[in-house]
């Protein structure tokens, strides 16, 4: 059997002769990230064609699957760190060269921050190379959470806390710092980790909710968090709230959303030493069926991901009008961003049961390529959340 076996139609086809994906199918794991192989142009990085995937400094056995898609399994192909520096490829060890099979998983480290190439090599460690894996490598970005475990109007936090009996706080801290761990491992490969640095009892009144409601409405909730006791001013304030008259799991709200949204007292910043209060934060409905993907999700919105009109996320979203961005496409099935209002968990659509992350579960990809704003500017979603923790207020009190 010969090497290749390709029929060219055109002459300006492009045939790719390997190609990466995720090199497993479940929960988003920082081991197994995901890789954005949505087209091969991006836009900031106009000579690079290939697909693109990242990891945090310091990451070991990062792991990517390589397939032989218009190639031989018998070929002799070697995979090659472009700068060991930055990533060293620890699997396949000695000359990197690939057994015979269709699949391969690659492992490396991540040893610095910067931007290399996995190259595919032909029948030499320094062959031509077939195949391109660019990696990202970002340094650490830590975000403080307070996390504010509520009473509201004389309302305690549920038994069936985050779907899970939970007699006592020491149990409902223990849920909290799980759901927390379990989405950091959906942003870690892109530098970005959570970290809790204090659970706090904070009370909710008539002060806060002035309706006297111990299951406030969603308006009221924000409003509430605006003005909230023990809110801090140098963390991400999550507010775990027994009861919402939404059908809401969770909220992400941004400093310049809490903008948009009228959520700010007063509405021009004050002389010192008196301050601009922010109904920004991170709210959890703790009666409801949120997830630890719901924090993933919702800090994505934390850090300013979503760019669609009225902060919609896809058709289904009654904040768009009826029509607009609708896509049904196995790359927009799989983001974490879009698709959670118009297909969340076991929706029951059998086609698409599966877009690599759990039978019926919803995806945690979040996208690394610029593409042309004339054709989808919510994508860059990896560089754009990380560039947001540095702007002015991305805490406020």
């Amino acid at each position: 059997m010969p090497d290749f076996n390709t029929t060219i139609f055109t002459t300006t086809e492009r045939i790719y002769m390997v190609d990466f994906a995720r090199a497993r199918t479940g929960s988003a794991h920082r081991r197994f990230p995901d890789v954005d192989n949505a087209g091969y142009r991006d836009d900031a990085f106009a000579t690079e064609h290939g697909p693109i995937m990242s990891a945090m400094v310091g990451q070991t056995r990062v792991t990517v699957r390589l397939f032989r898609t218009e190639i031989s399994p018998n070929a002799r192909l070697f995979v090659v760190s472009s700068n060991p520096a930055i990533v060293e490829i620890t699997s396949p060890v000695g000359n990197r060269q690939l057994r015979v099979a269709r699949s391969h998983d690659i492992e490396f480290s991540a040893l610095a921050a910067g931007r290399v190439k996995l190259e595919v090599r032909y029948n030499f460690v320094d062959g031509p190379i077939i195949g391109e894996l660019y990696v990202q490598v970002y340094p650490r970005i830590q975000i403080p959470m307070v996390v504010h475990l509520l009473t509201v109007n004389g309302r305690n936090q549920p038994a069936n806390f985050f779907s899970r009996a939970c007699a006592n706080r020491a149990a409902r801290v223990a849920r909290v710092t799980e759901f927390v761990n379990l989405a950091n491992e959906g942003w870690i490969p892109h530098g970005v980790i959570f970290v809790i640095t204090a659970f706090v009892d904070t009370v909710w009144g008539v002060a806060e909710i002035p309706s006297g409601s111990n299951s406030p409405g969603l308006i009221e909730t924000l409003t509430a968090g605006m003005n909230s006791p023990n809110r801090s001013a140098v963390a991400v304030n999550v507010f775990i709230v027994p009861s919402i008259a939404a059908t809401v799991t969770g909220i992400g709200v941004s400093t310049a959303s809490a903008r948009a949204f009228g959520l700010v007292t007063p509405a021009a910043p004050p002389p010192p030493p008196a301050v601009q209060r922010f109904g920004s934060g991170l709210f959890l409905h703790s009666a409801s069926v949120a997830t630890p993907q719901t924090i993933e999700h919702e800090m994505g919105h934390y850090m300013s991901l979503c760019g669609l009109p009225n902060q919609g996320h896809s058709s289904g979203d009654l904040n768009v009008p009826a029509g607009t961005h609708t896509r049904d496409d196995l790359v927009t099935r799989r983001r974490l961003m879009y698709p959670i209002v118009s297909l969340p968990n076991a929706a029951p659509s059998t086609w698409r049961n599966n877009t690599g992350y759990g039978n019926q579960k919803a995806g945690s990809f979040i996208t690394y390529r610029r593409l042309p704003a004339a054709q989808d500017f919510t994508f860059e979603e990896s560089n754009r959340a990380r560039l947001a923790t540095l702007v002015p207020q991305f805490f406020a009190p």
